[in-house]
């Protein structure tokens, strides 16, 4: 084979391999957006603070109906369908009893601190609120009541 018949030869070569990782690169990407939304677990949850206690109450999604609870400056809380719960003990469970969704709370200057872990699109979310200020929290972030 001459030189330019050998370089038209790689280059299609080439072509191919690109054309095939991009369609894998792409269906990959594809998966995980539908793994990640196979992966949240639907709730709404009223949540308020005033001063260092904070309120919730589920109105869907959760077994339990109000929490109430106390938080110092550098504590945290962590919630799930079941109620109040310890990140480190859902951490050891079996994977078949894993909680649908799991998530904690920590209380910021006039405001709240939230953390995604687990059945939630987000990783972050903080909120500052007047007195009696409730929010409404779901599995894609929280907006004001």
């Amino acid at each position: 084979m001459n030189s330019v018949k050998m370089n038209d030869y790689f280059k299609n070569i080439i072509s191919i391999f690109f054309g095939i990782f991009l369609f894998f690169g792409l269906c990959s990407e594809s998966i995980a957006q539908n793994t990640k939304s196979r992966d949240l677990h639907s709730f709404k949850i009223i949540i308020e603070r005033n001063d260092n206690e904070v309120k919730m109450k589920s109105l869907e999604g959760s077994s339990w109906v109000d929490l109430q609870f106390t938080l110092s400056e550098d504590a945290s809380q962590a919630i799930n369908e079941s109620g109040m719960t310890d990140v480190e003990k859902e951490s050891k469970k079996d994977e078949s009893k894993l909680s649908k969704y799991l998530f904690t709370v920590k209380p910021i200057d006039k405001g709240l601190s939230l953390t995604g872990v687990r059945g939630v699109a987000w990783k972050e979310l903080s909120f500052s609120n007047e007195k009696n200020q409730k929010w409404i929290l779901n599995q894609f972030g929280v907006s004001a009541e």
